[in-house]
């Protein structure tokens, strides 16, 4: 009768993660303190999927992450460079190549291979990495349809850094791939 009475289920509780409000002019910003505002920006992280995934694969080692910054990413891919940067001495990503599907080419320049918009950085310099964030978003904006150069950016960042890194990994959105038949590459 006593437990008949008692609470009997689960209670789930989730949490946000939380940024800091950075109230500092640009100017005197750190590239780590615009990108923590930026994210705050477009939201905070609503899902931290990224961060999630990078927390469980600690094993990951010599790695480096390929990523998407066209627009259906601007709230995941924050997560992946503020990660590496919270988590620097432990982090295991030694090469990070952003792409943004051809620096606002319009679509009918874009050839399979040849799209461009790829940009590369090694790890370790965090205040160049975020800098480079803003660099690639800023000459992105131009996806005029949901088809992405994953497997050109794949390509392209295999070559680059060819022989220097153990993972390849890529953090992108469920969009269709532009170049999908280079995949066999």
């Amino acid at each position: 009768e006593e437990a008949k009475a008692m609470f009997h289920g689960f209670i789930i509780k989730y949490e946000k993660r939380k940024l800091p409000v950075i109230i500092k002019p640009e100017t005197q910003m750190t590239p780590l303190e615009k990108i923590e505002r930026y994210l705050v920006e477009v939201g905070g992280i609503q899902d931290s999927m990224v961060y999630r995934t990078f927390d469980e694969h600690k094993s990951w080692k010599n790695a480096l992450v390929v990523m998407d910054m066209t627009a259906s990413m601007y709230q995941y891919a924050p997560q992946a460079v503020l990660w590496h940067i919270h988590n620097f001495e432990t982090s295991g990503i030694k090469y990070f190549c952003y792409f943004n599907d051809g620096d606002r080419k319009p679509e009918v320049e874009k050839k399979i291979g040849e799209t461009g918009g790829i940009y590369f950085q090694e790890a370790n310099k965090t205040d160049k990495l975020a800098q480079l964030f803003y660099r690639v978003m800023k000459n992105g904006y131009g996806g005029e349809t949901l088809d992405e150069n994953d497997c050109e950016a794949l390509l392209k960042a295999e070559e680059f850094y060819a022989g220097k890194f153990d993972n390849l990994i890529l953090v992108a959105d469920n969009t269709n791939i532009r170049d999908i038949e280079l995949m066999n590459k």
